[in-house]
């Protein structure tokens, strides 16, 4: 939500979300489903080696308010990480 992404992939969730990356392609083509169900997301692409997925415009409005609370949370700690090392 903070990086406002339109396409999103099982890679974007191994990385962004600590405890999916040993996520396998088979679970996470079954995440997606769930959201797909649930009207966040649309397949693109289902290739086997990349599936990927575009975000319903409607989740970043729904969220926008939790979206720019991390994008604070975030500035904020590349400000203390950034004066812990005298930059």
């Amino acid at each position: 939500l903070a990086k406002e992404k339109t396409k999103v992939t099982i890679r974007d969730i191994r990385m962004g979300i600590r405890s999916m990356r040993k996520i396998d392609r088979d679970a996470g083509v079954k995440l997606f489903q769930r959201l797909e169900a649930l009207s966040w997301v649309d397949p693109v692409n289902m290739r086997a080696d990349a599936p990927s997925w575009n975000v319903n415009p409607a989740v970043h409005e729904l969220f926008a308010a939790k979206a720019n609370q991390e994008r604070e949370r975030r500035a904020e700690m590349r400000s203390v990480i950034s004066e812990m090392l005298g930059e």
